[in-house]
C-alpha cells in the first residue's frame, strides 16, 4: 500500500506543476484536459486503494502512517478540484 500512496503522492506533484503550466500558458483546453485526465486518475486510485484496505480479509490493511498520507492525498485531490474549476 506505501507504494501506491507514494506514487499518487508523485502524481499530484506532477499535477500541480501541470496546473501553475496551465494557468500561465495560453494552451487553456490541451494543457486543462491534461490536468483534468490525471486528477480523476488519482481519485480512482484513491478509491481502489480505500476499497482494498477495507477489506480486512485479504491482509491488506492500512497503517496509521498510510492512512494519513491517504487523507492528506484526498485533501489535495479536493483542493486541486477547486482550483481547477475557479480557472475554467
Amino acid at each position: 500500500m506505501l507504494a501506491e500512496i507514494s506514487v499518487l503522492v508523485s502524481v499530484l506533484k506532477t499535477l500541480n506543476d501541470g496546473m501553475k503550466t496551465v494557468k500561465e500558458s495560453g494552451e487553456h483546453l490541451t494543457g486543462l484536459a491534461g490536468v483534468f485526465d490525471t486528477l480523476t486518475a488519482s481519485k480512482a486510485a484513491v478509491e481502489t486503494i480505500e476499497a482494498e484496505s477495507s477489506d480486512a480479509t485479504d491482509g491488506k490493511v492500512l497503517t496509521q502512517e498510510e492512512a494519513l498520507s491517504l487523507a492528506w492525498i484526498r485533501e489535495d485531490i479536493k483542493k486541486k478540484e477547486r482550483a481547477l474549476k475557479r480557472s475554467v
